[in-house]
Protein backbone atom coordinates (compact mmCIF):
# COMPACT_ATOMS: atom_id res chain seq x y z
CA UNK A 1 0.00 0.00 0.00
CA UNK A 2 0.92 3.67 -0.30
CA UNK A 3 0.45 6.36 2.32
CA UNK A 4 -0.07 9.67 0.54
CA UNK A 5 1.26 12.51 2.70
CA UNK A 6 -0.13 14.90 3.66
CA UNK A 7 -3.58 16.30 4.01
CA UNK A 8 -3.97 19.18 6.43
CA UNK A 9 -6.03 19.46 9.63
CA UNK A 10 -7.55 22.93 10.10
CA UNK A 11 -10.49 24.11 12.13
CA UNK A 12 -11.07 20.61 13.45
CA UNK A 13 -11.48 19.19 9.95
CA UNK A 14 -9.52 17.26 7.34
CA UNK A 15 -8.59 19.61 4.50
CA UNK A 16 -6.53 19.61 1.32
CA UNK A 17 -2.81 20.03 1.96
CA UNK A 18 -1.58 21.43 -1.36
CA UNK A 19 -4.26 21.76 -4.03
CA UNK A 20 -1.76 22.37 -6.81
CA UNK A 21 0.25 19.23 -6.13
CA UNK A 22 -2.78 17.18 -5.11
CA UNK A 23 -5.11 17.71 -8.07
CA UNK A 24 -4.24 20.75 -10.23
CA UNK A 25 -0.70 20.19 -11.56
CA UNK A 26 -0.59 18.81 -15.10
CA UNK A 27 1.86 15.97 -15.63
CA UNK A 28 3.70 15.59 -18.92
CA UNK A 29 3.83 12.20 -20.62
CA UNK A 30 7.36 11.53 -19.39
CA UNK A 31 6.32 12.32 -15.79
CA UNK A 32 3.13 10.28 -15.86
CA UNK A 33 2.67 6.79 -14.44
CA UNK A 34 1.19 5.51 -17.71
CA UNK A 35 3.12 7.68 -20.19
CA UNK A 36 0.08 9.79 -21.08
CA UNK A 37 0.12 13.54 -20.45
CA UNK A 38 -2.65 15.28 -18.54
CA UNK A 39 -4.82 17.62 -20.58
CA UNK A 40 -5.74 21.17 -19.61
CA UNK A 41 -9.45 20.34 -19.42
CA UNK A 42 -9.50 17.10 -17.46
CA UNK A 43 -11.25 17.24 -14.10
CA UNK A 44 -8.47 15.61 -12.08
CA UNK A 45 -4.74 16.08 -12.54
CA UNK A 46 -1.82 16.17 -10.11
CA UNK A 47 -0.78 13.48 -7.69
CA UNK A 48 -4.34 12.23 -7.21
CA UNK A 49 -4.66 11.43 -10.91
CA UNK A 50 -1.28 9.69 -10.88
CA UNK A 51 -2.43 7.59 -7.93
CA UNK A 52 -5.62 6.73 -9.83
CA UNK A 53 -3.54 5.62 -12.83
CA UNK A 54 -1.26 3.58 -10.59
CA UNK A 55 -4.27 1.81 -9.06
CA UNK A 56 -5.56 0.97 -12.55
CA UNK A 57 -2.20 -0.62 -13.34
CA UNK A 58 -2.14 -2.44 -9.97
CA UNK A 59 -5.76 -3.20 -8.92
CA UNK A 60 -4.78 -4.65 -5.53
CA UNK A 61 -2.92 -1.49 -4.51
CA UNK A 62 -4.39 0.37 -1.53
CA UNK A 63 -3.83 4.11 -1.12
CA UNK A 64 -4.18 5.65 2.33
CA UNK A 65 -4.38 9.44 2.75
CA UNK A 66 -2.30 10.60 5.73
CA UNK A 67 -3.40 13.74 7.56
CA UNK A 68 -1.28 15.91 9.84
CA UNK A 69 2.40 15.22 10.00
CA UNK A 70 5.03 17.48 11.48
CA UNK A 71 3.81 20.61 9.70
CA UNK A 72 0.04 20.14 9.68
CA UNK A 73 -0.88 18.55 12.99
CA UNK A 74 -1.81 21.80 14.76
CA UNK A 75 -5.53 21.29 14.15
CA UNK A 76 -5.79 17.94 15.92
CA UNK A 77 -6.48 19.41 19.37
CA UNK A 78 -9.55 21.14 17.98
CA UNK A 79 -10.52 18.00 16.06
CA UNK A 80 -10.36 15.97 19.28
CA UNK A 81 -13.06 18.19 20.80
CA UNK A 82 -15.59 16.85 18.29
CA UNK A 83 -14.34 13.53 16.92
CA UNK A 84 -17.58 12.75 15.07
CA UNK A 85 -17.43 16.02 13.11
CA UNK A 86 -13.74 15.41 12.40
CA UNK A 87 -14.45 11.89 11.12
CA UNK A 88 -17.30 13.19 8.95
CA UNK A 89 -15.04 15.84 7.44
CA UNK A 90 -12.36 13.26 6.63
CA UNK A 91 -14.91 10.91 5.09
CA UNK A 92 -16.40 13.72 3.02
CA UNK A 93 -12.99 14.77 1.72
CA UNK A 94 -11.84 11.24 0.90
CA UNK A 95 -15.14 10.53 -0.87
CA UNK A 96 -15.14 13.76 -2.90
CA UNK A 97 -16.54 12.70 -6.31
CA UNK A 98 -13.45 13.99 -8.11
CA UNK A 99 -11.23 11.37 -6.44
CA UNK A 100 -13.55 8.95 -4.62
CA UNK A 101 -11.94 6.00 -6.42
CA UNK A 102 -8.39 6.94 -5.36
CA UNK A 103 -8.29 6.52 -1.58
CA UNK A 104 -9.05 3.42 0.47
CA UNK A 105 -8.74 4.95 3.93
CA UNK A 106 -6.98 7.52 6.07
CA UNK A 107 -4.04 7.66 8.46
CA UNK A 108 -3.89 10.14 11.33
CA UNK A 109 -0.38 11.44 12.02
CA UNK A 110 -0.68 13.58 15.15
Amino acid sequence: HINYAFGNVQGGKCTIGDSYADYEQAYTADQSVDGEADTWDQELRGNFNQLRKLKKLHPDLKVIWSFGGWSWSGGFAEAAQNPAAFADSCYGLVEDPRWADVFDGIDIDW
